[in-house]
């Protein structure tokens, strides 16, 4: 049917044909045909031209061999072909093919004003040559298997795709045309290279953008990779901008690129293409991911071509989403001079931010200067703040806990007026993490026995104080009493005999009657006296064993002992009237001898130092007996 068209020809017209042409010479002109089951072959010397109107291929065929320019619509119901040879259909309407087309190796050239490729069956072209004037648009998929020349004008596919299956990287041609799509639209080429793949997409809706992508493959073998760029905001179309990892500060809210990788395995270097210009500075691209949010490709390689500026990601292989974007990242920002934790006495600190040129912001914060003096104690979040050159935030947070200066509040285990002997506890309370008393103790308390005035200066758990003291406490303490009986002949004297009241005892009770400073024995027995002063303190006496009729004088001249109250280190010493054998101990308050009688014999004096430093501090009594007739006992505080 392609080879002998002649003999065809001359058989068809035997049957009932509206309009059957056979073009051997060089032009022949007419205005309307209309195919209803002829067979048309134009030879490849024949240049035909359909003037004004249309050519509806309805039933028959057309076999282009040479040169058709229809200016109107060209309309296949049945079927088209190029005739095996390199022939030219020059369409100045529209492009309707609901029946075959077989382009062989013809060019198709749309040449009119705003045109469009449709019918209900694809269109395979060879070459496609877009010219005229206007926008040419699919309204069906259609491919080209060797060039696609759009020259100055735009290809819209809407949402279709127009397939090249050429896989040379040289086989979509254009000056300034470029290739639009909606919605699932795109520019779909098979790859068999790593050369570059230029996909020239772009948009006149809204503001015109041509911005192509460029893909290189990673292997030569056969891969198809399909381009559109979306001339909108990506949130508008289901990639919600807002929701980026957080080193991205923005993507860009005009445009952005769907890529797929519809066939093959191969990784791909992806080079995405702005305008500095109009489009702002931007510095990384982007991949929707299927979190979902957007995330950086990484490793951008950034450029100038064709005018243009290029972001470059090497070696990508995550083709599982197809949106990409163009991104810009959130500078990482810092700061340094806040300590951890500071006490609100510890003064100002200076704070230093990188990048320099941001705000610091938080309680306590003037300019770059965090003073904890006027806040309470807590935890407060410092944020440094640096704003790049293209309105990218980035964003420190530091925690500081501030502790206070605390002032402890002493309180007292019982009154702090008291007499030698007694003592009183004062506590600076639990919770601190140190302390130190006015006298140098580090305890939470301390027991005091000396007048004085006291003051504890506390430290928190968070190393905070030290320079306040609490509120002093006056303890004062009066000197305590030493009631002691001497007796000379029969009369028993208390000492001290200035004191306020007196009350003697015998054998453990007490004497009606005797409250003086002196009393006659009249009996023998243990004898002791209860002495109290004008401040309240009081003493009794330890136990005098005594027996009436012997003269305590005839023997004791002096008999004293000291220090008292002391160390543990005392020195008894007497002297007296004559020779006598004397016997010395020690025994505590539960009259538990502490050291074994020390006899010394036939002496008239007594010098003798006694260490009970090894026992605990506390009351113990020292007796010295003579002749085993009289006994002298001394009350000896250690302390």
């Amino acid at each position: 049917m392609k080879n002998n068209y002649t003999s065809k020809f001359s058989k068809l017209m035997k049957a009932a044909i509206a309009v059957t042409l056979m073009f051997t010479g060089s032009t022949v002109s007419a205005q309307l045909v209309y195919n209803n089951g002829a067979l048309v072959g134009i030879q490849p010397t024949c240049v035909v031209i359909v003037k004004t109107n249309s050519v509806k291929n309805a039933a028959g065929e057309i076999h282009n061999g040479g040169r058709i320019t229809i200016e109107g619509d060209i309309e296949n119901d049945a079927i088209l072909t190029g005739n095996n040879t390199n022939s030219v259909f020059n369409i100045q309407g529209n492009w309707i093919n609901n029946g075959s087309f077989t382009a062989d190796q013809s060019q198709v050239n749309l040449y009119g004003g705003n045109q469009f490729i449709g019918g209900t069956n694809q269109s395979a072209f060879y070459d496609l040559v877009l010219n005229g004037s206007g926008v040419k648009s699919l309204q069906i998929n259609s491919s080209v298997s060797n060039t696609l020349n759009l020259n100055a004008f735009e290809l819209a596919t809407n949402t279709n795709t127009m397939s090249v299956l050429n896989t040379s990287n040289t086989a979509v041609n254009f000056t300034t045309g470029f290739v639009s799509s909606l919605g699932n639209g795109r520019l779909s080429w098979i790859t068999n290279s790593t050369n570059s793949y230029l996909f020239p997409v772009g948009s006149s809706v809204g503001t015109f953008r041509y911005r192509p992508v460029i893909v290189n493959p990673g292997n030569s073998s056969t891969n198809t990779f399909a381009v559109r760029m979306a001339n909108v905001d990506a949130t508008t179309e289901g990639y919600n901008r807002s929701t980026a990892q957080s080193s991205i500060c923005e993507i860009n809210p005009n445009f952005y690129h769907l890529i797929e990788r519809t066939n093959g395995s191969a990784t791909a270097d992806l080079t995405l293409t702005y305008n500095a210009i109009a489009d702002g500075n931007w510095e990384d691209n982007a991949h929707w991911q299927t979190v979902p949010e957007w995330q950086l490709m990484t490793n951008p390689l950034a450029g100038v071509s064709g005018g243009l500026n290029t972001i470059k990601t090497s070696g990508w292989n995550d083709f599982s989403q197809p949106a990409f974007g163009l991104a810009r990242l959130a500078p990482t920002a810092s700061f340094s001079g806040l300590p951890a934790s500071v006490c609100q006495n510890n003064g100002p600190v200076q704070l230093t931010g990188t990048p320099s040129g941001g705000q610091f912001s938080g309680q306590g914060v003037t300019g770059s200067v965090f003073n904890p003096a006027n806040l309470s104690a807590g935890t407060y979040d410092i944020t440094y703040t640096y704003t790049n050159l293209n309105g990218c935030e980035g964003v420190a947070t530091q925690q500081v806990t501030v502790g206070t200066n605390p002032v402890a509040d002493v309180t007292a285990s019982g009154p702090l007026t008291f007499c030698d002997g007694a003592s009183v506890t004062l506590d600076a309370g639990e919770g601190y993490g140190s302390y130190l008393w006015s006298n140098g103790a580090t305890t939470q308390t301390i027991n005091v026995q000396v007048s004085g005035i006291y003051t504890v200066q506390v430290t928190s758990n968070q190393g905070c104080g030290g320079n306040a003291s609490s509120s002093p406490i006056t303890v004062t303490v009066y000197p305590g009493l030493f009631a002691t009986v001497t007796a000379v002949g029969n009369t028993l004297n208390a000492t001290p005999a200035d004191a306020s009241n007196y009350q003697w005892y015998f054998n453990g009770n007490p004497i009606a009657g005797a409250t003086n400073p002196t009393y006659t024995a009249t009996q023998s027995g243990n004898y002791s006296v209860f002495i109290e002063d004008e401040n309240g303190c009081s003493d009794m006496s330890s136990i005098v064993e005594f027996s009436v009729g012997i003269n305590d004088d005839i023997y004791t001249q002096n008999l004293e002992l000291f220090p008292n109250p002391g160390s543990g280190v005392f020195t008894v010493r007497g002297e007296f009237n004559q020779n006598v054998d004397l016997f010395l101990n020690v025994t505590n308050v539960l009259g538990q001898q502490l050291m074994s009688d020390e006899i010394i014999r036939n002496t008239a004096t007594l010098t003798r130092t006694v260490n009970i430093d090894e026992f605990a501090n506390g009351v113990y009594f020292v007796r010295v007996r003579i002749n085993d007739e009289v006994e002298h006992v001394f009350r000896y505080v250690k302390n």
